[in-house]
């Protein structure tokens, strides 16, 4: 933005022009309060000729349509600026300047949500549960009826396997050291687990003067996922439930971890969809079903175990 498109609030240049008419207000203010007439087509309707019959159109074809406009006032005070009175002229100025300034955008973002879902009392909260936590995260209010299994929040900022996702991480954190834990302590925990979730939450946290943490780069992690590198793949869901088994117990030997896995099958919080005689079949983010062998799994878990044997000699 230019300089000179930069957002000056009203409020304060109509300090002394509260009681005057628009005719009195200098020409740039008048620009700003003033209100113009514009045509907006509304409809259409049959041309007559001079006799009050049907006009035909250039292929001879009965009636010719003809375009209806209808002329508006535009402004942003609602009756016009001389037909408020000056308490009514301030009134809305504020709002106008509380809607445009962008240097209150963070305000109407904490405003918004406050009202929309319940913001504040989920900000305030020292015992928020893994549930409420990974749906408010998805944009999800768990005061409303809302089912995060089955509900997308713009476009896929937010999904039932996001929130899945989340629900799995936070109820693993939770039975590792259990504490109650408020908002922001769930969301750190989304951030170290390089989890998505929708971008809200941060927008308000910035607004409400949270310390800086936001999804940004991957983080390091020791999840057990499929490539050579030690960061989490947002689409790799079974790397996330080997990670949750394992952050408990670390030193867990691959064949008590299969039937844990197994356990997990079909649950609702689970993102392992099925088992074959060969292996695991698991959602990923877009929905597919993936299927991995057990040896992979084993070659999984072998990548985590080294991974953590080296987080303990040399901790981050």
């Amino acid at each position: 933005m230019q300089p000179q498109d930069e957002y000056v609030p009203l409020y304060p240049l109509l300090a002394d022009y509260w009681d005057k008419p628009l005719s009195k207000l200098p020409k740039a203010l008048r620009a700003r309060v003033g209100t113009k007439v514009v045509k907006r087509l509304v409809g259409h309707q049959p041309k007559f000729d001079a006799n009050g019959e049907f006009e035909h159109d250039a292929e001879g074809r009965y009636p010719a349509w003809e375009e209806v406009y209808s002329e508006h006032e535009v402004g942003d005070f609602p009756l016009g600026w001389d037909t408020l009175t000056p308490a009514e002229r301030q009134e809305w100025v504020r709002r106008i300047d509380y809607k445009k300034d962008p240097a209150l955008a963070g305000e109407r973002h904490v405003g918004w949500y406050d009202h929309a879902m319940d913001a504040r009392r989920w900000w305030d909260m020292q015992n928020v549960t893994p549930k409420e936590a990974a749906m408010v995260l998805c944009r999800l209010n768990p005061f409303e009826r809302e089912d995060p299994e089955r509900i997308y929040v713009d476009g896929d900022e937010a999904s039932p396997h996001r929130y899945r996702l989340l629900l799995r991480a936070f109820e693993d954190a939770a039975s590792t050291i259990p504490k109650h834990r408020t908002l922001m302590e769930w969301r750190t925990i989304a951030q170290q687990r390089n989890l998505p979730y929708h971008s809200w939450i941060d927008n308000y946290a910035d607004a409400m003067g949270a310390p800086a943490g936001k999804q940004a780069a991957p983080v390091v992690t020791m999840y057990a996922n499929n490539n050579d590198s030690d960061v989490l793949s947002k689409e790799d869901s079974l790397a996330t439930e080997i990670d949750a088994i394992l952050r408990g117990t670390p030193t867990l030997k691959p064949s008590k971890v299969k039937p844990k896995l197994l356990d997990r099958v079909g649950k609702q919080n689970s993102l392992i969809v099925g088992s074959t005689s060969g292996g695991l079949q698991w959602e990923n983010n877009k929905g597919d079903t993936i299927e991995t062998t057990w040896d992979n799994i084993e070659k999984r878990i072998a990548r985590w175990k080294k991974l953590w044997k080296e987080r303990q000699k040399s901790p981050a």
